[in-house]
């Protein structure tokens, strides 16, 4: 094996011989000294350098502060922090050495907290400043200043009070000269805008008392409230009605009831409302009815038959007008209805009423029962008091009318992309309807980015009714695409009305979103986002303090999608996270089942706020002038800046120009404000240098980069040893050629605030070495350039180091020479050989040989292979027979051989013989209740063991047949067995392989499952059918349903709270809790005299076991309870409890 080098000092020589080296000047840095930054930006640092070809320039090229080019070598002004400072002399050599300006500073800094004026032009708003601990220096001092509507001298306290609304400037100062100002707003409350938002209710009580209830509103509320009532017997002031509940609403709402004596149908009511901060409403007289029934005819379905009921109530609407408020009579009510023609009773019947929150019953009215038609009837109704009234009405044949598909309506809402929501009425039809999806689009879903899902579609699809009752109905379908639909409604009683639903592209949601932050002021930093939709929630959270901002959008206007912002946000990383909802709450999903809302999450990182802060300083010369152009730090405080210098030989006034004209060297203070009325200062020294030196610029080997450092104010142009001419700051120039060597003229143009100059100066640029070669080895050599040694084909650059840097660059462009090969192939037959090279071969296989040649080595290649010829017999026979094997008669399995001779090789005959048993099976079956199996012949139900012998083509067959009978059984479960109608019963079957639920009654939402829910309109049987698991047997089982009307239903709810109780731990009343029956508790809350809150829960099941903060203390308490009732109404009732030890 070769090996070829190439001797790098060779090239050295040639490098040194070619291109001859200046001799270098010595710079040194001696020493760097920093003193330390006590306040924001007080530190200094001093160098101490020599060197043999002056002059000295010295600059700040990183760290918290940069400095451009100067020649004296103090830096003064600086921040706490680790620079680097770089020293360069008249021959171009440059040193840096780092050193660390100590300080841990913090500019003074705070977090105002606002106490808002009560009441409108109150002047009783507080502000405290509440500084940020471990900020600034002391002594500290606070100041209201203009434009305040209140200002004020310095001050040591924090707090300012007695203020009215307004904008209030609040600067905060340290002992370093540093401070922070920050604009804090006191604003008025809104105007309260007192409301009465619905008509009053009128609830007689006794025979000369009523209960008046006012659902009141008020944007901003101001307790305590005074109201004057007026009625036909005068008028009275309260400041504490019967009741007030200002507690179970939100938004403003509350609810005012009170008891006005004396009072009776037909009697006047008006109220003046007056809160605490005086403002007042009046609201209108109003009428409470005369004991005179309004009569209105009410039609509906019942048992697939139109029929028609009278209503009788003192508030129906075509009696009503709007002065009327709306009254009620205190029950029992009765009434006899008489058929005029034969003077005989068609229907009589005591009306009990319903219950209010504070346990008061009342009623405004009722519906006949079933009356014939066609007929005149007198009625007599008649209160607990003893009011009566006659009336005659008439009794109509109504007309049944045709079912119809009412309307569609379409609309791109969803939670979902590409979704739609419908909105189909279907009118008269007998009973319930329900809707049925015949056929559609195979699938809805979204291929977008971060909106991608799938979810099929299934037919036929069956909806129940979404809303509305007999004859209205209406059905919400959601989860729709883009296609065309065709349905059908049906009910039980054989209605049936076909139609279909074309759904185009601009009928579905098309979601986007775009989420930005713009930065502010502290504490004012803003989140926009734009969302391609107009409803669902907007979550923003601050990962750091958990401060959530929460907005909800809701919006049918669907051509005008969200746009908005969030507001007044602290600096840190937030979590932006919106939720996609529909605009209508209800419906049924088009695909059978519930797409998850697509949520779109982001995260937002918006820094911290910084004091404004000066990044770097320029000075420009232009003729005899010099300009100090001041550099922001773009990362600190809020633009537009504006600048003032406040010290040094020259002062100017604050202006939003960062460059100021000067015409003396020397230090200027340069201070800088940001729009949130914060500032900074910094020193800068301005000398003259007439046209800065050239800087390298790190470089690979072989190039070079060259600045003059940019400027807006200045414009350079290169021109290279070639005439071309170049417009740049810096100058790339790789790789280095001998053509790119020489002088380089450089011209700078100067343009600033109208005046302009021209300057120009030269650079020499040297070159390095450059060696390139070709070479070509056999595989497995190698070639060393240098210290690298490569053995495989490539170009390769090496760089050859001398004592000055990058002497030479070699260059080896690297291929491979090819190897030669040569294969044969050759048979013999086995135990003969064949000669290869001089070497004798028997066994198959493949060998190798290398030949050596003229140039690289020649592989030979033999592929030797023994012919044996074969052959391969299978054969069966059965037990006790024999196999004829070449005259052998072989009774056993085995492989057999034997060797047949042949006029080339000779041939190997191989028996591969098997024994075929008699064949035995067993089958093994389970049979279910009345199932029977044939076997041998016969019908067999019994369990067993059973035999039978079966001949076969080959040999015979035993079976055994294993019967096992089983008796599985089904349970089933219905919660609740009596429902309201329309209601919703939970079906749960015991475990099994397959279920099928039936009922002509109920509607069952998925029939398969083992768990389901039906709904009925009447009461039923309701039947399950399941195959039994492990066994598949057939089961069925069946529940009876019992649906009430939900007026039936209600009949017995309650809820009943104790006036006392005794926590004495004796079993008996020592916890005070809620008796209810057929309610839904949504709080209950207990306040002492004092109006704090001692206990609270949602759970009806809980109870106050009269302990508070661990004593219990005997007294009256007042409890508010919040519960939905049995007719879906949310309540709330007030009483007082007393607790006795």
């Amino acid at each position: 094996m070769s090996r070829t080098s190439l001797n790098p000092y060779a090239l050295i020589f040639i490098a040194v011989i070619l291109f001859p080296l200046y001799a270098a000047a010595q710079l040194q840095i001696v020493q760097v000294n920093s003193t330390v930054s006590t306040c924001a930006n007080n530190g200094t640092i001093t160098v101490n350098a020599t060197t043999t070809a002056p002059p000295l320039l010295y600059s700040l090229i990183s760290g918290p502060f940069t400095s451009p080019t100067q020649t004296t070598a103090t830096f003064s002004s600086l921040p706490a922090g680790t620079y680097m400072v770089q020293v360069s002399d008249g021959a171009l050599q440059t040193q840096t050495q780092s050193i660390t300006v100590p300080g841990n500073y913090l500019q003074p800094d705070f977090r105002p907290v606002v106490i808002h004026p009560y009441c409108i032009g109150s002047s009783d708003g507080i502000i405290i400043g509440n500084r940020i601990w471990n900020t600034g220096n002391a002594p500290f001092t606070w100041q209201l200043i203009a434009p305040s509507p209140v200002t004020t001298a310095p001050q040591a306290s924090d707090t300012f009070s007695q203020l009215p609304a307004g904008n209030y400037t609040i600067r905060l100062s340290d002992g370093c000269g540093g401070f922070r100002t920050q604009v804090a707003t006191l604003t008025n409350p809104q105007p309260s805008n007192i409301t009465i938002y619905a008509p009053p209710r009128i609830k007689m009580k006794g025979c000369d008392s009523a209960l008046v209830t006012l659902s009141m509103h008020a944007d901003v509320m101001r307790f305590p409230y005074t109201f004057t009532f007026t009625t036909n017997a005068g008028s009275f002031t309260t400041t504490t009605p019967t009741y007030i509940d200002s507690t179970s609403g939100c938004c403003g709402y509350f609810t005012v009831e009170q008891i006005l004596t004396p009072f009776t149908y037909g009697d006047d009511v008006q109220v003046t409302i007056t809160d605490y901060c005086g403002n007042v409403l009046t609201s209108p007289t109003y009428h409470s009815k005369s004991f005179t029934f309004c009569t209105f005819p009410t039609y509906h379905f019942n048992n697939c038959n139109y029929n028609i009921n009278i209503s009788f109530d003192l508030n129906n609407l075509p009696c009503d007008n709007g002065s009327m408020a709306s009254t009620s009579v205190q029950p029992p009510l009765t009434y006899v209805v008489t058929d005029m023609a034969t003077n005989t009773v068609a229907d009589k019947d005591t009306v009990k009423g319903v219950y209010d929150t504070h346990g008061f019953s009342y009623t405004s009215g009722f519906v006949t029962h079933d009356l014939a038609t066609g007929k005149n009837y007198s009625i007599v109704i008649k209160d607990s008091c003893g009011n009566t009234t006659t009336q005659q009405f008439y009794v109509p044949v109504p007309v049944t009318p045709q079912p119809v598909i009412n309307s569609k309506s379409l609309y791109p809402s969803g939670c979902n992309d590409s979704s739609a929501f419908v909105l189909i009425s279907a009118d008269n039809f007998k009973n319930q309807p329900r809707l049925v999806l015949l056929s559609g689009p195979a699938f809805i879903g979204s291929s977008k980015p971060g909106y991608a899902y799938s979810s099929p579609y299934s037919y036929p699809d069956t909806f129940a009714i979404s809303a509305g009752g007999d004859p209205y109905y209406r059905f919400d379908i959601s989860n729709l695409t883009v296609g065309t639909y065709q349905f059908k409604v049906i009910d039980s009683c054989g209605s049936e009305v076909f139609d279909s639903l074309v759904i185009h592209p601009a009928d579905v949601t098309h979601f986007s979103h775009h989420f930005t932050y713009k930065k502010g002021c502290l504490g004012k930093n803003e989140i926009h986002y734009d969302i391609s939709f107009t409803s669902g929630m907007m979550h923003i959270r601050n990962l750091s303090t958990g401060a959530e901002q929460i907005q909800y959008y809701n919006s049918q206007d669907f051509d005008h999608p969200i746009h908005d912002s969030m507001m007044n946000l602290a600096s840190g990383q937030y979590e932006v996270q919106f939720t996609y909802q529909g605009y209508f709450g209800s419906g049924w999903p088009a695909n059978g089942s519930t797409i998850p809302c697509q949520v779109i999450t982001d995260t937002i990182t918006i820094e911290g706020y910084q004091t404004p802060a000066i990044h770097a300083r320029n000075y420009i010369q232009c003729k005899t002038n010099t300009y100090l152009e001041i550099i922001a730090d773009s990362s600190k405080g809020v633009p537009p800046f504006s600048y003032e210098v406040i010290n040094g030989p020259q002062l100017f006034p604050l202006q939003n120009d960062n460059v100021f004209t000067t015409s003396l060297p020397g230090t200027y203070t340069v201070r800088i404000y940001d729009v949130c009325g914060n500032a900074s200062a910094a020193q800068f020294t301005v000398s003259a240098i007439s046209f800065p030196p050239v800087t390298l610029l790190p470089a690979s080997c072989n190039s070079t980069r060259l600045t003059l450092g940019a400027s807006a104010y200045y414009n350079y142009y290169w021109k290279a040893p070639d005439g071309t001419i170049y417009n740049t700051d810096t100058l790339t120039i790789s790789p280095v050629t001998p053509a790119d060597t020489g002088t380089y003229t450089i011209q700078r143009i100067t343009n600033i605030n109208g005046c302009t100059d021209t300057a120009n100066t030269t650079y020499h640029l040297q070159a390095g070495n450059r060696y390139e070669q070709s070479q070509s080895i056999c595989n497995g050599h190698s070639i060393t350039i240098g210290s690298h040694t490569y053995t495989s084909a490539g170009t390769y650059y090496d760089t050859l180091t001398g004592s000055t840097g990058c002497d030479s660059i070699v260059i080896l462009h690297l291929s491979m020479l090819p190897t030669q090969r040569d294969t044969l192939h050759q048979n013999i037959c086995p135990g003969s050989s064949y000669l290869f090279n001089g070497k004798t071969y028997s066994v198959a296989g493949t060998y190798s040989d290398t030949l050596p040649t003229a140039t690289c080595d020649s592989i030979a290649t033999l592929v030797l292979s023994a012919n044996l010829i074969t052959k391969d017999i299978y054969g069966q026979i059965c037990e006790n027979s024999f196999y004829n094997f070449h005259g052998k008669a072989l009774t056993q399995a085995d492989i057999y051989h034997d060797t047949l001779p042949t006029a080339t090789c000779d041939s190997i005959v191989t028996l591969h013989l098997s024994v075929l048993p008699i064949k035995h099976s067993a089958v093994q079956v389970t049979l279910c209740p009345e199932e029977t199996i044939t076997f041998n012949g016969q019908e067999i139900s019994a369990a067993g063991t059973y035999t039978d012998t079966l001949p076969t083509a080959t040999c015979d067959s035993i079976v055994v047949l294993t019967i096992t009978t089983v008796a599985p059984t089904i349970q089933m479960s219905a919660t609740p067995t009596t429902i309201t109608t329309g209601g919703s019963v939970q079906l749960q079957a015991s475990d099994a392989v397959a279920w099928l639920w039936t009922s002509n009654k109920a509607m069952i939402q998925q029939p398969t499952q083992a768990s389901t829910t039906a709904v009925l309109d009447s009461s039923g049987w309701i039947y399950v059918q399941a195959l039994s698991r492990p066994d598949s047997c057939t089961l069925t089982d069946s529940v009876f349903i019992t649906v009430l009307t939900q007026s039936m239903y209600c009949q017995d709810a309650s809820i009943y709270l104790p006036s006392a109780f005794t926590p004495n731990k004796d079993g008996l009343n020592d916890v005070f809790r809620i008796i209810s029956h057929k309610v839904t508790i949504k709080s209950f809350r207990v306040y002492n005299r004092w109006g704090e809150q001692v206990f609270y829960t949602t759970d009806a099941q809980c109870g106050w076991d009269g302990y508070y903060k661990g004593n219990m203390l005997p007294a009256s308490y007042v409890y508010v309870v919040i519960y939905t009732d049995c007719m879906g109404e949310t309540k709330t009732t007030y009483g007082t409890v007393v607790l006795i030890r």
